[in-house]
């Protein structure tokens, strides 16, 4: 039965509660009413209950700006509808709409598949994803998630709930994919994934002096997953450092688990972005990147992120958002074996020791000497 289905006896709206919301990027905040359906019919008796321009579904709240706030309005959290069902065989998975990409990746990595496109958090659900047609760092390859969702269940304003799929003459699909949630309440998805051998990238990282270096840096050969971070505050505005990543088969690798050792607050002292602070903290993470050349295809890369897992403030590894890294390595002792990010590290592979917010990483070695390409990292 698709996560979808369910009993067609009729159930009470559930009562709403008091809250006020914000968007990721902390906005002006909305006084709003909210609910949380535990269940599709509870979902379906609380749309139809609701007054017709008021009502807004909301996923975990990760969007910069205000799209899921309308003050004084009902706002449909749906968070608490988490049915999953995956088809290892054909390389599917049908997740309702609470499901985080965290929760997908969690499920399908260990089994060699994985969600073809990972935005900059794991804490973004499959409504959410659906509704803002998000992207990843391999959007020049993948295109944005809602290009590999096979069907979508809507239930739409007058309670019915619809599939849709890709390429019907009425264009529902199409306006409900980046839709906003204009079109109805994304109450699941099923979406193709894609196959790898193990949780592992192998990452080139390096330093760029100008934005055209960033750029051409972009687009050379390398793995799919790109990303450039720029200073824009520094004396020459436009240096910055550039990652790029792809799959490395590493059958196995996916599996060791990693508990949170603190947390990021959400909400910092005003005075903590003063542009001196942020200038000198830009000035400290270009500093710290690796000097290197880029490898065409990441040959000869040693370092490697585990996709799946993050963690916040972890002063024993480091990283960025998928699939970005710091590009840091320290050399482990010949012969020896380190413990780290849950599972051993043999003598080939070594880890970073600068505190940040990360995904789980280690390191691998390719046993091959990098091989420069006309791009020249600093």
């Amino acid at each position: 039965m698709r996560p979808a289905e369910a009993a067609p006896a009729r159930t009470r709206a559930i009562a709403a509660t008091n809250s006020v919301v914000t968007g990721w990027g902390a906005g002006e905040a909305a006084s709003v009413s909210i609910v949380r359906p535990g269940d599709v019919e509870e979902l379906r008796a609380t749309v139809e209950s609701a007054s017709r321009g008021q009502t807004l579904p909301r996923g975990m709240g990760r969007s910069y700006g205000d799209a899921a706030q309308i003050s004084g309005g009902l706002v449909i959290e749906t968070t608490r509808l988490k049915r999953i069902e995956f088809d290892r065989g054909r390389g599917t998975v049908t997740a309702q709409a609470g499901v985080t990409i965290g929760e997908l990746l969690r499920e399908a990595v260990p089994a060699d598949w994985i969600v073809p496109v990972v935005p900059g958090t794991r804490h973004v659900t499959v409504g959410g994803a659906v509704a803002g047609d998000i992207h990843g760092k391999n959007h020049g390859t993948a295109g944005t998630f809602g290009t590999h969702v096979e069907a979508i269940s809507l239930l739409r304003a007058d309670g019915e709930l619809v599939e849709l799929r890709p390429g019907t003459p009425d264009g529902h699909f199409a306006a409900t994919v980046g839709g906003m949630g204009l079109t109805g309440i994304v109450v699941d998805a099923r979406i193709k994934l894609s196959s790898v051998r193990g949780a592992m990238l192998s990452v080139d990282t390096g330093r760029v002096s100008s934005l055209d270096d960033a750029l051409a840096a972009l687009v050379a050969p390398g793995g799919p997953h790109r990303v450039a971070w720029l200073d824009l505050l520094c004396a020459h505005p436009g240096r910055g450092i550039v990652t790029r990543a792809q799959h490395v088969d590493t059958p196995g690798e996916g599996k060791a688990v990693i508990h949170s050792r603190g947390t990021v607050p959400r909400a910092w002292p005003g005075g903590a972005l003063r542009p001196g602070v942020v200038r000198s903290f830009n000035a400290l993470k270009f500093a710290s990147a690796r000097r290197g050349s880029l490898s065409p295809g990441g040959a000869g890369v040693s370092d490697a992120l585990l996709v799946g897992e993050r963690r916040r403030s972890d002063s024993r590894s480091c990283g960025s958002w998928l699939p970005s890294a710091c590009g840091h390595s320290a050399a482990t002792p010949a012969g020896s074996r380190t413990r780290r990010a849950g599972f051993t590290l043999p003598q080939s592979r070594s880890v970073c020791s600068t505190p940040t917010t990360s995904l789980r990483i280690g390191t691998r070695s390719s046993g091959r000497s990098p091989k420069p390409t006309a791009s020249t990292w600093s």
